[in-house]
């Protein structure tokens, strides 16, 4: 879903809603999906990182 919104100098932002799901996993089993919703401006790159745990 995008809205958009006036930034500086009345130029258009547009923002977007990410919808993200990722995994956990114990002891070598995954767990149930987990939903995370961030904004992000639009010209923008999405980067995502992953941790590893032992």
């Amino acid at each position: 879903m995008e809205a958009s919104r006036k930034g500086k100098g009345g130029d258009k932002v547009l923002m977007r809603r990410l919808h993200i799901v990722y995994f956990l996993s114990r002891k070598g089993k995954i767990e149930h999906p987990h939903l995370i919703t961030v904004h992000h401006l639009n010209n923008n790159s999405v980067h995502l990182r992953g941790a590893h745990f032992l």
